[in-house]
């Protein structure tokens, strides 16, 4: 009497899936397991210098990180709290007031120089340029251009704070300076949309991707948004046209964010999809397998 448990097949591991390195590994084709493991060998031993073909999502966000430079050169933030102040009740300029341009476009000019040192470094580091000095810099300690932009990022924003106005504030309208604080604000926002556009050409580049990056443009995308119930004050305050500027650049910004959380959603969405894809492939495997296991000792039986 042969035994019942002669036709179970011992359930195979479950194979590991392939660990995704990019935010949009999903092939638009649909291309089959093994021609997609090939392409992506390459990929995966990508050295310095060596370039590879980038995927949907880090292209778009490197639009969308492009899109917030732009925004972020303009004072959306701290030329909206300057054009603003005036409306409050409890805040009145003292003597003749204007827009702080020197601190702001000299914090602007630091912020863009740290930026292009770090590009710079990251081309040297990553893409194997050995021309011009941050490249030389680079040579000395893979580090260092990054430490120097982040000196000048630095001083920048403590630079950012120095713009002061006077006038008064409070229930009793005390003395007390406006002050260009936010604009700091605005520097940080160039430095997420700066070092994100490096962090792509790393990647492109052979290194990894961080999801960290594109969670970050929430700020600008909330922030940006936000601004725009202030558009009722921009009239009132006496400085309509900084205003008005500003919520340019606050227009430009939220674009940018809101662009980089679609690119995130849609990758995370494609990713769990393809994982789901890969699961049910590995399941239909192990099902024919044993049903073609089942079918050899049935026949073998059979010929007895």
């Amino acid at each position: 009497m042969s035994n019942q448990n002669d036709d179970l097949e011992p359930i195979d591991e479950l194979e590991p899936h392939e660990d995704l390195e990019s935010p949009g590994a999903v092939s638009s084709e649909g291309k089959s397991e093994g021609s997609s493991d090939s392409a992506d060998a390459p990929k995966r031993e990508a050295g310095i210098g060596d370039k590879r073909e980038l995927e949907q999502a880090p292209l778009e966000l490197r639009k969308a990180a492009q899109i917030l430079l732009a925004g972020s050169l303009l004072p959306f933030y701290v030329g909206l709290s300057f054009a603003t102040a005036g409306a409050a009740a409890d805040f009145k300029w003292m003597g003749e007031e204007s827009f702080p341009w020197g601190v702001f476009l000299g914090a602007k000019a630091m912020a863009l120089l740290g930026g292009y040192i770090f590009h710079e470094g990251y081309k040297a580091t990553h893409g194997g340029e050995e021309k011009g000095p941050i490249a030389g810099l680079a040579k000395a300690h893979a580090m260092a251009p990054m430490i120097m932009a982040g000196l000048i990022w630095i001083f920048a924003l403590w630079f950012a704070t120095t713009g002061s106005i006077d006038a008064l504030q409070g229930k009793n309208l005390e003395p007390k300076p406006w002050t260009s604080f936010v604009l700091i604000v605005e520097l940080m926002t160039m430095i997420l949309a700066m070092t994100t556009t490096s962090h792509i050409y790393g990647y492109e580049h052979g290194g990894k991707f961080n999801p960290v990056f594109p969670l970050m443009f929430i700020g600008p995308a909330v922030a940006g948004v936000v601004q725009f119930l202030a558009i009722g004050q921009v009239n009132s305050g006496g400085h309509a046209g900084i205003g008005y500027l500003a919520l340019l650049g606050s227009g430009v910004c939220a674009a940018g964010g809101i662009m980089a959380m679609m690119i995130m959603f849609k990758a995370m969405k494609e990713a769990k999809a393809e994982g789901e894809r890969k699961a049910a492939l590995v399941r239909e495997k192990r099902k024919a397998d044993r049903e073609a296991k089942r079918a050899a000792r049935e026949a073998a039986k059979a010929e007895q």
